[in-house]
Order: C-alpha cells, then sequence, then structure tokens
C-alpha cells in the first residue's frame, strides 16, 4: 500500500506519522547503536492499514516504529551494519507516551512531523530482483515486462512511501543483498556463496520511505530508505531480524 503525506494542525497520539517525535510506552528504552541514538523515522497505526493488509502479513493491531542512525546512514551492505536501525513493535492496549528525543541525538535526526494515511495501490515486481529472477520466464518476455515497468514509471510520484508490496528500487537488487549481509557476507561481493542465494527470493519489503526534503528528511541523493524482513520471520513477528537497504541516484 501506499502511504500518502499530510500536513495536520495536531497529531493524535499512535497515528501513523513520518518524522517528529514517536509515541512509546514510558519503559521502553529509545533505540541506540553502540550509544548513539537512532533517528525516529516513522510510527504505522496498524490498525488503519490491516483492511489493505490482504495477506494478513502484519498484526492486525499494534504501532509498528522505525528507526536509523543517520549519522553513519549504513547502506546495509555490510554486515556489520546491523544495529543501525531498529524495528519495534508495541502491542496494543499499551499505554502511549509522546517521547522527547535524547540529547545525543544530532539535528540531522530530528525531522518534522508529517501525517501517513494508508492507500491501497498496486505494485510490481522490479527486474533487478531475486524474485523476478526466480520466475524465469524467457528473455523476450522479461523485455516486454520491462517496457510496461517502464512506460508505467515515465511520470512517477515525486515522492513514494510504501508499506508492504513491492519496492520501487533506485540501485538494484535488495532482496540478494539482504540475504547476504544478514548471513554474514558481504551483499554484494559474496553472492555466489552456496544455499543462500536462493533464499533471496523470501525477502519482504516492510517499509519504503522516501526522500521527504521539507521536513528534513533526505538520503542521500534523493533516495530512498528500505525496512525488509524474511518471510519467516515477518511471520514470527521478529522485529529484531529486520535489515535495511538505503539506495539513492
Amino acid at each position: 500500500m501506499r502511504l500518502l503525506v499530510e500536513q495536520v494542525a495536531d497529531h493524535r497520539l499512535g497515528a501513523s506519522r513520518l518524522g517528529g517525535r514517536p509515541d512509546l510506552p514510558a519503559k521502553t528504552a529509545w533505540p541506540d547503536w553502540d550509544g548513539v541514538p537512532l533517528a525516529f523515522i516513522a510510527q504505522i497505526d496498524l490498525a488503519d492499514t490491516h483492511s489493505f493488509d490482504a495477506e494478513g502479513a502484519l498484526p492486525a493491531r499494534g504501532l509498528l516504529s522505525f528507526f536509523y542512525e543517520t549519522e553513519t546512514a549504513v547502506w546495509g551492505s555490510d554486515p556489520k551494519d546491523r544495529g543501525g536501525w531498529a524495528v519495534l513493535f508495541t502491542p496494543p492496549g499499551a499505554q502511549l507516551v509522546r517521547r522527547e528525543p535524547p540529547s545525543g541525538l544530532s539535528v540531522g535526526g530530528r525531522f518534522e512531523a508529517l501525517r501517513l494515511r494508508p492507500v491501497p495501490t498496486f505494485t510490481f515486481v522490479p527486474c533487478e530482483s531475486a524474485e523476478f529472477e526466480a520466475l524465469e520466464i524467457s528473455p523476450e518476455d522479461a523485455f516486454t515486462y520491462s517496457g510496461v515497468l517502464d512506460r508505467l514509471g515515465d511520470e512517477p510520484p515525486a515522492v513514494v512511501h510504501r508499506l508492504l508490496g513491492h519496492p520501487d528500487p533506485l540501485q538494484g537488487d535488495m532482496q540478494l543483498m539482504c540475504q547476504m549481509a544478514s548471513q554474514g557476507f558481504d551483499g554484494y561481493q559474496d553472492q555466489s556463496q552456496v544455499g543462500l542465494t536462493e533464499g533471496a527470493r523470501d525477502w519482504r519489503l516492510l517499509l519504503q520511505v522516501d526522500s521527504q526534503p521539507e521536513i528534513g528528511m533526505s538520503w542521500g541523493d534523493a533516495g530512498r530508505l528500505y525496512f525488509w524482513m524474511h518471510k519467516d520471520q515477518l511471520a514470527d513477528q521478529e522485529w529484531s531480524a529486520s535489515w535495511v537497504a538505503l539506495q539513492c541516484h
């Protein structure tokens, strides 16, 4: 589904939001990476998105909160990048508090707030993806499909935030990179490791966050930040097993 941004005068506690301050239980620790606070990126009220989640990939209720370390700005291709982001799940019924960012959070990790409103939309498997490779279609059909995607993308929206579905990649395949890096191998150089590449198709997009310059959110050169999860860990709600990819023009 697509997440549209809207400016509102007041942000309801627990509502879906890009930037601003997170709503978390008072006892939930603010995530950090080796003592450096992560920036709050977005939160998703799952009660608002459940009707658009046709596969039931996410819980019907609760709050998903996304954080990322903006100073280092890891790309996700190095196994050592683990820890540079966090996905937190707050169960329904928990008492939320609008949290102030830690004093150690840099100015570059503080964003203005925009409301996120989910809308249903179609997404397509990217040509440069492990999922597309697994289809084993003929070169002729692949060329035709690529042409269709090119025509559909002639006038892309300026900003595209997504929850679930397929990503809008800027620099090629992310599924294989997530599979390799999460297993301890360089995401771009060790792709021949036996037994690892086959599982790449099982990675699923969790959240795509586009650059939103008006609130101070920019990923490299007009890039995008992608949160991924393996389908099995997504089904088990192992949010700590998420992986991140950063791509830009």
